[in-house]
């Protein structure tokens, strides 16, 4: 069975779409949560490793995130590769025991693609489902739910994710979010019951007209990012 995966850029609304899923029933599970849960776990670790001064947690997530998303002109190190270097292995073990105790769980990943790379061949094992949203509406959802950045911030935040339409053809289903939460339900609620057929029947959804697994979900209105065919069961 393939690796159901929730993904998108900061602001997109991804969470919405696993809150959504996990309100009907699925099981669900996060990798910022994990990721949040193993930075705890190893904040005196990297603490040495980045030569910061013992702090709180709380304090110290502040700093490192500073660190982290430093314009690189000014950074005196790679330090965000560095972080990932330490952490990535982690998480991934955790992501991988997840995916074998429960073959059925849904994972959000932000950063799917970017610690993966743009492959054709992780369609082999996931099912990548990718929410997109423009631009000016994802800085508007970020501001609202992050009052304490400022906008060189939010902008950096952005600027550190590869560009989600480049993103696009190596997903299997693409979720527009530029409208409201009522329209993002009833596309999330028509996506279940795929999601139902794969775990159900574990085969492959195909566009009729040329076999290709790209195309766009949107309610009442999915279709083939290759050929455009509407007939994509």
């Amino acid at each position: 069975m393939k690796k159901i995966v929730i993904t998108g850029n900061i602001g997109s609304g991804k969470s919405k779409v696993t809150e959504i899923l996990k309100d009907l029933g699925y099981k669900t599970a996060s990798a910022d949560e994990i990721s949040a849960k193993i930075l705890e776990e190893n904040h005196k670790n990297i603490t040495k490793m980045f030569s910061m001064p013992p702090q709180k947690f709380e304090t110290f997530k502040k700093r490192l995130s500073d660190l982290v998303f430093m314009p690189k002109e000014y950074a005196q190190r790679d330090y965000k590769q560095e972080l990932e270097d330490f952490m990535l292995p982690k998480i991934n073990k955790e992501i991988e025991k997840l995916y074998k105790e429960n073959p059925e769980i849904i994972i959000e990943m932000p950063t799917f693609f970017e610690n993966r790379g743009l492959k054709k061949e992780l369609q082999d094992e996931h099912f990548i489902i990718m929410v997109i949203a423009d631009k000016d509406i994802r800085l508007k959802r970020i501001k609202k739910r992050n009052s304490n950045l400022s906008l060189d911030d939010i902008i950096q935040r952005m600027r550190s994710q590869i560009d989600p339409y480049e993103k696009k053809e190596y997903c299997d289903i693409i979720i527009w979010n530029n409208t409201d939460e009522d329209e993002l339900v009833r596309k999330v609620n028509d996506l279940s019951l795929t999601i139902r057929d794969i775990f159900e029947n574990d085969k492959q959804i195909k566009c009729q007209n040329c076999g290709s697994t790209n195309f766009a979900w949107c309610h009442n209105d999915d279709y083939c990012q290759d050929c455009g065919s509407r007939d994509v069961w």
